[in-house]
């Protein structure tokens, strides 16, 4: 009888030890989902910020874009106003 009552503790030890590492493989896992949270949100801000570098980069374009047709313009008058002087002459 205390031969099965000692197997039986003993068990109930191994089964208590298997259920403490239960929690401690819940806290990796825990600790390993933030960590890739982290990293997403370290992806996102980097996003952004290309996001950002492209948007301005899009916008010096445009202004580049505007100061050539206003080149473009300009030009286009020079040469209306050389066209009305050859007639003329």
């Amino acid at each position: 009888g205390l031969a099965r009552g000692s197997t039986g503790l003993a068990r109930v030890s191994t089964g208590q030890s298997h259920g403490s590492t239960g929690p401690i493989r819940g806290s990796t896992g825990l600790a390993c989902g933030s960590m890739g949270l982290a990293r997403g949100s370290m992806g996102l801000v980097c996003g952004s910020s290309v996001l950002a570098r492209g948007s301005t980069e899009l916008s010096h374009g445009s202004t580049g874009l505007a100061r050539g047709s206003t080149g473009l313009a300009r030009g286009s008058t020079g040469l209306a106003r050389r066209s009305t002087g050859l007639s003329r002459g």
